[in-house]
């Protein structure tokens, strides 16, 4: 449900877009062959006592349920959101808490006849997790918050385009009372259109900090890399073929056994068509 109270003042109530992890974020879903790291990309390989680490990463929050005010005024635009939980936290009855709630703040710009779009983010998730197990297991043992940090642009000239983003998560607390796990990616892309096709190139640069105990932690980092070529037969993003390779170097904080990069390598092919069957 939206409604506006005036021109440049509206609310909306229900399940709604929360503008969360910067351009990559707000990109649409069937154009990331490659997610960095902080956004949903996946999980990185660590050998901590505590085991892989598993968070409820950027994407699973794009989406959520609450109220979202707004307010739109000189080509920016300011979002206030008081959220309903991804997972929800239960007391030690097992019934649902009913005064934890998510929030975000989102400020978005438009300048250069729209052509310069920047973004500015946060977004927050109340939890009760148990001590030292994974971040997705529920239990009442203690508070548990996850805070996520956005700042993006896009700069649009035809035939090109650029997208930057840095995204920067804090998972507070995993494994140790008062410290925070972090996950950070720094994403760049560079695009360009020419008639019915579209190419883009993007790398990401990621690092996750583990804390396994006091006072020392674990500093895995990815390199990924996307190269992907679109093809769009009548013009319209609705229906085309594509075709992408990605590449995503996995380097463990270790020595000795299992320090070695890991590479993992992707080739996706295939065609979307969208529209609607029911006409």
């Amino acid at each position: 449900i939206q409604h506006n109270w005036m021109e440049n003042l509206g609310f909306q109530i229900g399940k709604f877009g929360t503008d969360i992890g910067g351009i990559e974020g707000m990109t649409n879903s069937a154009d990331l062959y490659l997610k960095s790291q902080a956004y949903g990309g996946g999980t990185l390989t660590t050998t901590n006592a505590l085991g892989t680490v598993s968070y409820l990463e950027t994407e699973n929050y794009r989406y959520a349920t609450g109220l979202k005010a707004m307010s739109k005024f000189a080509g920016n635009e300011i979002s206030l959101m008081l959220l309903n939980q991804e997972t929800p936290a239960v007391d030690g009855a097992g019934k649902f808490y009913q005064s934890r709630n998510g929030y975000g703040l989102v400020w978005k710009g438009e300048f250069l006849d729209q052509t310069l779009k920047p973004v500015l983010s946060w977004h927050q998730d109340n939890l009760q997790t148990q001590a030292n197990v994974p971040a997705v297991t529920m239990a009442n043992t203690s508070d548990k918050k996850y805070d996520y940090y956005a700042a993006g642009l896009k700069y649009d000239w035809e035939p090109f385009f650029i997208e930057l983003d840095y995204l920067y998560n804090t998972y507070l607390n995993r494994s140790t009372v008062d410290e925070a796990d972090k996950t950070s990616s720094v994403v760049g892309t560079l695009g360009g259109r020419m008639e019915n096709w579209v190419a883009r190139l993007k790398v990401e640069s990621s690092e996750t900090e583990i804390f396994t105990g006091t006072g020392s932690s674990t500093k895995p980092k990815l390199m990924g890399y996307q190269a992907a070529l679109e093809y769009l037969p009548t013009g319209d993003k609705s229906y085309r073929y594509h075709l992408a390779y990605v590449q995503k170097d996995q380097m463990p904080d270790l020595s000795g056994a299992g320090s070695d990069t890991q590479t993992v390598q992707q080739v996706f092919a295939g065609v979307r068509l969208f529209a609607d069957f029911l006409k």
